[in-house]
C-alpha cells in the first residue's frame, strides 16, 4: 500500500522477460515513467536489477519517491527500457500503462513533545555538569 507523503519508504518489484523483441535487454537502462495524482510526470530508475547469465527473466524494483506520493489518487506508471543506438536510433521497449492507488494520509505540521515538569532542574543539573567537567 502507498500512503500520501511515503518517501523511499515502498519497493514495487517487477519481474519480466529478459529478451523482449528478439532483444537481450540485461545490460539497457530500466526506467519507470510516471505520471503522479498532481498530473505531473517523471522518470525513476529501477533499482536492484538482478539477472544471472542462465535466467530468462529481469527482476528489478522501483523505490516510491516523494514525487510519487505527492497527492492522493492514482498514478499511471509504464516500465521502460532504453538501449544503445542502431542505425541512428535509441533502442526504447515499454509495457502498457498501469495504475496504483495513492491513499491520502494524515497531514499534521509539528510535533505535540510532553515538556518534562522538571525541565528547569534538568537544565541546571546539565549546566552543573558541564561546569564541573570543565572545572
Amino acid at each position: 500500500m502507498v500512503i500520501q507523503g511515503d518517501n523511499d519508504s515502498q519497493l514495487i518489484t517487477f519481474v519480466i522477460d529478459r529478451y523482449q523483441d528478439g532483444v537481450d535487454i540485461k545490460d539497457k537502462i530500466i526506467t519507470i515513467k510516471y505520471i503522479n495524482a498532481l498530473g505531473k510526470g517523471y522518470r525513476a530508475k529501477a533499482v536492484k536489477n538482478e539477472v544471472k547469465e542462465e535466467d530468462t527473466t529481469i527482476t528489478f524494483a522501483w523505490l516510491i519517491s516523494m514525487s510519487v506520493t505527492a497527492a492522493s489518487g492514482n498514478v499511471k506508471f509504464a516500465v521502460e527500457v532504453i538501449g544503445d543506438v542502431r542505425n541512428n536510433d535509441y533502442y526504447i521497449w515499454q509495457t502498457l500503462p498501469a495504475t496504483i492507488p495513492v491513499q491520502a494520509g494524515i497531514g499534521v505540521t509539528g510535533f505535540d513533545e510532553e515538556e518534562s515538569p522538571d525541565w528547569y532542574l534538568d537544565i541546571l543539573n546539565k549546566i552543573q555538569y558541564l561546569s564541573d567537567k570543565i572545572d
